[in-house]
């Protein structure tokens, strides 16, 4: 079964800090960071399959992934994060440490010693109300990915001049072949084509531009036009 046929479901807490007065500290950035476990799910062809109960996450065994990075837009509001844009890839991320754990996600390799640590090359979260979306590549292959924030915490650390809030992200992952036309898109593009021909009650990962199959072409989406009028006036 080829890698583009399974769905991987990701679910952690997503955590930001961030100043409490940015006028201290003008050059202090939001910094993020999102821990969890994944479950692969079978989604070739025309299966929608839902997400793994909640409960299931629990399990110990499961692979792991703790992502790192910090905030690349200005688009949060003072209240908590129900916008924003954050880059979360091997750029941001620490270096594996002697043990073999780092940052970044774990995958059966095969080996004796079973889980192994990989990173992302590019991986850009968008935030937006209460979906989020994502775009990357690793070694492996480019991927995009849907899902949606629940829940919302938040603590003030006066004496860190921080403010820590939290919401619990679950997003699919979906990755393409190099030909497909999502492996090239933007951030801003995906997150248009992937809410285009979501319907009442649809999950996010079950709408069309999620699909196994390989996109030869792409709708030409507000955000897509003017990308293309600036490339070729």
């Amino acid at each position: 079964m080829s890698w583009r046929d399974t769905l991987f479901i990701w679910r952690g807490r997503f955590v930001r800090q961030r100043p409490l007065d940015p006028e201290r500290t003008p050059d202090r950035p939001t910094l993020v960071h999102w821990r969890g476990s994944w479950i692969g799910v079978d989604a070739g062809g025309t299966l929608e399959p839902d997400a793994p109960e909640m409960e299931a996450f629990a399990d110990e065994a499961l692979p792991k992934f703790a992502v790192a990075g910090h905030r690349v837009s200005q688009l949060d509001t003072p209240e908590g994060f129900t916008n924003g844009e954050y880059r979360l890839d091997k750029q941001t991320n620490a270096s594996p440490k002697e043990d073999g754990s780092c940052l970044g996600w774990q995958l059966e390799n095969g080996s004796p010693t079973g889980l192994a640590w990989f990173q992302d090359d590019e991986h850009r979260v968008r935030v937006d109300g209460d979906d989020v979306f994502a775009v990357g590549r690793n070694g492996f292959a480019p991927f995009v990915s849907v899902g949606v924030a629940s829940g919302y915490a938040y603590e003030l650390q006066p004496q860190k001049n921080t403010a820590v809030d939290s919401r619990v992200v679950v997003m699919a992952r979906r990755y393409l072949d190099e030909k497909d036309a999502r492996a090239t898109m933007r951030l801003d593009e995906w997150a248009a084509e992937a809410k285009r021909d979501r319907g009442d009650g649809v999950k996010p990962w079950n709408v069309p531009a999620m699909a196994s199959e390989k996109k030869r072409a792409i709708h030409a989406t507000p955000a897509l036009k003017k990308r293309r009028t600036a490339e070729h006036p």
